[in-house]
């Protein structure tokens, strides 16, 4: 996965976000005792967004506390946008966000509250959309 080829050059055949990090090459002559090191040189890893918690269905008596949960990952950090039958959700005296967008919760539950609720998750990589 990680090959040093004849020039010395560090090639990475697959990339991981582990390999993400500093990296330097250093170069010794035993015979005369000297070594040198290179400049230091960072490799940063980029993720796409992806969803490792979708919201799931949910069923709530009326005027209770509804929460869903909506957990993406990606370097950049993505952010995290909910809605409510195709229309965004903003925050109000009934509906809240918290923990980066990912929690989503409505209190006072109304028959009107009923739907079809997702998230979505976008940086500079691009959006996915959770299951829901």
């Amino acid at each position: 996965r990680v090959i040093v080829v004849a020039t010395g050059d560090l090639r990475f055949v697959y990339v991981l976000e582990s390999d993400a990090g500093e990296y330097f090459c250093s170069a010794q002559n035993t015979i005369i005792g000297r070594s040198v090191v290179s400049n230091r040189a960072r490799l940063s890893v980029t993720v796409p967004p992806s969803f490792t918690i979708h919201p799931v269905d949910t069923s709530v008596t009326l005027y209770g506390t509804a929460q869903l949960t909506c957990r993406a990952l990606g370097t950049p950090t993505p952010t995290v946008t909910w809605y409510k039958d195709s229309s965004l959700l903003t925050a109000g005296d009934r509906v809240t966000f918290s923990q980066n967008n990912e929690l989503l919760t409505i209190t006072n539950v109304q028959q009107t509250d009923q739907g079809a609720y997702y998230c979505e998750a976008s940086s500079s990589l691009g959006m996915v959309r959770s299951n829901g």
